[in-house]
């Protein structure tokens, strides 16, 4: 294989990456637009692959896209320590992230752990659930507190986001810039999302999940972590209005031939 003619099925497969993740970089200024043959197909050639290993360097760091860019022109301007400055930057404000990010997570898991022992402590349930009740509230508690005689539940024929507007292209945009950290590929009724494992990507689909459940509870996420990585499992309605909305916020499925 020429390194200096690839096409651009042949640079996913040397980079191990989806054909849609290349056109996402090209469209977002992290790769560098190819040239092209009479015929119309995309040619790279070595400097493609530099790109690439550089961004996947990039991203085991935790690196945002956002911020991949900046480090690209610094790389390819050949100054070292100025790379190097920058980075060091970046590692001191991910560790401080990550310290913020444990701390929120063990009060968020106390708070489950009380509302836990609640419910299984509970000896009334014979009253209807109201704002007081043990089974909706999320606080330190108060041992006075009833349960309910049945839980609310949720109706999931309904395909519906209770989000505004701003806040579903925010929602939107998280997921976009976790999802093109895996490959996606059709599984079911929707879709399955492998990722490099990482305690960090482990926390954001665990945190995205729950918020996208929260207001569009149509959708089932299921996550596997093992020693070969990260597989967030999305199930949809098999319904137009849903499968539109999984495009909406996952973004269609790859193509499976490309030029």
């Amino acid at each position: 294989m020429a390194v200096g003619s690839l096409r651009i099925s042949e640079l996913a497969e040397l980079a191990e990456v989806p054909v849609s993740t290349l056109r996402y970089y090209e469209r977002i200024g992290l790769l560098p637009s190819p040239d092209r043959l009479m015929n119309g197909y995309r040619v790279y050639d070595e400097s493609a692959v530099e790109h690439l290993a550089f961004i996947a360097r990039a991203k085991r760091m935790g690196v945002p896209l956002e911020q991949v860019s900046e480090l690209i022109e610094l790389w390819s301007t050949g100054g070292c320590r100025p790379l190097q400055d920058r980075i060091r930057s970046f590692l001191a404000e991910k560790i401080t992230e990550v310290r913020d990010q444990r701390l929120e997570l063990a009060e968020f898991e106390r708070q489950l752990d009380g509302l836990l022992g609640r419910l299984d402590n509970s000896a009334d349930a014979s009253g209807l659930c109201d704002l007081d009740c043990a089974c909706v509230h999320l606080d330190d508690g108060d041992d006075s507190m009833s349960a309910c005689s049945r839980f609310p539940t949720v109706s999931r024929g309904e395909v519906s986001c209770s989000l505004k507007v701003d806040a579903q292209a925010e929602r939107v945009e998280k997921w976009h810039d976790l999802i093109v950290h895996g490959q996606v590929e059709a599984s079911g009724r929707g879709m399955r999302i492998t990722f490099e494992r990482s305690t960090e990507i482990a926390e954001r689909l665990g945190r995205l999940s729950a918020e996208e459940v929260s207001c569009c509870s149509f959708f089932t996420f299921r996550t596997e972590i093992s020693a070969l990585g990260i597989v967030l499992h999305v199930d949809v309605p098999d319904q137009p209005e849903a499968q539109a909305m999984c495009h909406m916020v996952f973004g269609p499925l790859p193509e499976t031939t490309s030029r």
